[in-house]
């Protein structure tokens, strides 16, 4: 929250569920977002819309809001191993930062483009 809190930038990461706490085997993840300043009802859901885009199961999600910063925390399971790689989660965590930028109808566009590589 210091870190994000009296800015505009969020901040994502992934971190591996825990197999004994989560009830998750090794392809669980969850991811933490860090976000200033949105309306928590449609960024998590525009949150779950780019985490589904992905081709992630979301197992579980947490929302907190902290001196004006929304902390969102999903678990989600890949559908086999690594999904994509180390490339498609760095693609998607910047997409995630970013994400409070973009209003309904922009994210719907950027969805259905095709992927550049």
């Amino acid at each position: 929250v210091v870190e994000v809190g009296g800015g505009e930038h969020a901040m994502a990461q992934l971190v591996r569920a825990d197999p004994d706490f989560d009830d998750m085997d090794e392809h669980g993840w969850w991811i933490q977002l860090a976000a200033p300043n949105v309306r928590p009802r449609g960024f998590l859901r525009r949150l779950l819309r780019v985490i589904g885009a992905a081709n992630l199961s979301v197992l579980r999600c947490h929302l907190d809001v902290i001196e004006g910063v929304g902390l969102f925390r999903v678990l989600v399971a890949e559908p086999s191993g690594n999904v994509g790689g180390d490339e498609n989660w760095r693609h998607t965590l910047h997409a995630l930062e970013r994400l409070k930028w973009l209003d309904d109808e922009t994210l719907e566009v950027a969805l259905s483009a095709p992927r550049c590589p």
